[in-house]
């Protein structure tokens, strides 16, 4: 019989680490996580492969992954057996870059009828590649 739980989702900014739990860990006879259809862990040890790069903890199953980057970015599938009862669990992990500070510039533009005391200001917001822009006047 093969339980599955939801799907848990974590989104990390690239070179942090992050810790994957599964929650009420039961009494086991057995778990594993795999990641793009490598093993990583096996009943209590990780793969010496893997030691430099993630942190297992036997006691509560939860696999720590350090100095996150775009190619720890993808699925991992926890598994226990339990009471002959295999249990699966989901993590996507997803990597991402750090968001640059916006830039944002107000420009007042004045009319030609000074004494009529209308203008426009137009704001302009800008991130990385992408900007917007809006203008306002005395009309709203």
């Amino acid at each position: 019989v093969l339980a599955e739980e939801p799907t848990v989702q974590y989104y990390q900014l690239k070179h942090s680490s992050v810790c994957l739990h599964i929650n009420n860990t039961p009494p086991y006879q057995n778990a594993e996580w795999t990641f793009a259809g490598k093993i990583l862990t096996v009943g209590k040890d990780l793969d010496p492969v893997y030691e430099r790069k993630m942190d297992f903890n036997p006691a509560n199953l939860t696999l720590c992954i350090k100095n996150v980057t775009n190619a720890d970015s993808g699925i991992y599938r926890s598994s226990i057996v339990s009471n002959f009862k295999k249990i699966a669990v989901v993590h996507q992990v997803i990597v991402e870059e750090m968001v640059p500070k916006p830039v944002i510039t107000l420009t007042t533009e004045h009319r030609f009828n000074l004494s009529a005391a209308s203008c426009r200001i137009r704001v302009n917001c800008s991130i990385q590649d992408h900007w917007l822009w809006s203008l306002c006047d005395e009309n709203g």
